[in-house]
């Protein structure tokens, strides 16, 4: 009689702690899922943005385009009139009293 009454104590424990174990286990996939839920919507969202960005780095760079053909044309339109001069060729006066 002392191994039966042994054995229903040992399932009795082994059932509750069957039980908590599946309860703990219930609310941490609970927390897992709504985590992962909130992982989503930052993944969608930055899916978004990126596509937006990738939208205005594209307009921003087609004006840089057509800003910078202007510029470019007004700086070699200056630079072909402005005459040229070398820094090297300066020529030393030289002074009619004096002999070399």
């Amino acid at each position: 009689m002392d191994n039966l009454v042994k054995a229903d104590i040992f399932f009795f424990v082994a059932t509750v702690s069957i039980v908590f174990l599946t309860a703990f286990a219930i609310i941490i996939l609970g927390y897992l899922v709504s985590i992962l839920n909130k992982v989503k919507k930052v993944v969608n969202t930055l899916e978004k943005e990126s596509d937006l960005w990738i939208r205005d780095f594209g307009s921003l760079r087609e004006n840089f385009r057509n800003v910078t053909g202007g510029i470019f044309s007004v700086i070699k339109f200056f630079s072909m009139r402005a005459p040229k001069t070398s820094r090297g060729s300066k020529k030393k006066k030289v002074s009619e009293g004096s002999e070399v």
